[in-house]
């Protein structure tokens, strides 16, 4: 890394650095999101010029198992931001552009930490976008602080994501959150940008709107479980047993074992260790 960054300006997951207006040169003022300019653009990946090199690193460790780039979001309560990514400029002025920013959680609120799966397809914006965003997901951390979130994306197609056994979709979770770690010591923010006074106010005004379906009934869904199997799932991530759930549930216990057993088949999952691992991660999605 250029011997320029100091410490002073690093990421961190401690230091108010998204948060700090002393340095007046430092923030950008953009227009609307709606028609940003070249010069807003600019502003917006001056950051990404300063990381080169460590974007590209980053990069290089993530781009497996068909995640394509990423994007990282350090927002502020008064809504000033910073970012950092890999998204080419005319994709991210689209994002921009349509709303996606609203929908993606970047301005909403969380409790400490926080994953959840976007599919922009969902909304009507995409509708009138020239970028073919219903062929993407995006998978998300956030981590919430007393003054700002960080929020990182981590950008794949359907088709690769909708061929990976459970297993692998648990581990790219696991990919955001260590990426998220090393963003903190490899990243350097200094170009604090603020919006436009119109789009605060809608931030205000509108509170975020939230995905139709709970984020449990997304990934209910995603791998066709009964409500049953949730309801397993469940006791099974707080640790309890085959003789638990069938007590709960006032089936046999042979009954039950056979349940997890189609469950651990299901989930394409080796054994009932991993089994439990992987309920726990399905009810951090439970809203």
């Amino acid at each position: 890394m250029d011997n320029k960054h100091t410490k002073d300006d690093r990421v961190s997951e401690n230091a108010n650095d998204g948060n700090n207006h002393e340095n007046d040169k430092n923030t950008y003022y953009l227009n609307s999101f709606s028609h940003l300019s070249e010069k807003d653009m600019t502003a917006i990946y001056r950051d990404c010029q300063y990381n080169e090199y460590a974007i590209k690193e980053i990069l290089t460790l993530i781009s497996q198992d068909g995640i394509i780039g990423f994007d990282f979001f350090r927002v502020t309560k008064s809504y000033d931001f910073n970012y950092v990514g890999s998204t080419a400029p005319d994709e991210l002025k689209a994002y921009f552009r349509l709303g996606f920013w609203q929908l993606d959680a970047l301005y909403g609120t969380l409790n400490q930490e926080a994953y959840r799966i976007i599919d922009y397809s969902e909304f009507p914006q995409q509708q009138h976008a020239k970028q073919n965003f219903d062929e993407y997901l995006t998978l998300v951390t956030e981590r919430l602080y007393a003054d700002y979130k960080d929020v990182l994306l981590f950008n794949t197609t359907k088709a690769s994501f909708n061929l990976c056994s459970f297993k692998k979709k648990a581990q790219y979770f696991q990919r955001l959150r260590s990426t998220m770690n090393l963003i903190y010591k490899r990243i350097h923010i200094q170009q604090l940008l603020t919006p436009s006074a119109e789009d605060i106010n809608r931030l205000k005004a509108q509170n975020t709107p939230q995905l139709e379906q709970p984020r449990l009934a997304l990934i209910q869904a995603l791998y066709n479980l009964t409500e049953g199997e949730l309801m397993h799932l469940k006791t099974i991530a707080a640790g309890g047993s085959a003789k638990d759930i069938a007590r709960q549930s006032g089936r046999s216990y042979r009954y039950i074992q056979n349940i997890i057993l189609e469950l651990i088949e299901k989930l394409q999952l080796i054994n009932k260790d991993e089994l439990e691992t992987i309920a726990q991660i399905i009810m951090t999605y439970e809203d």
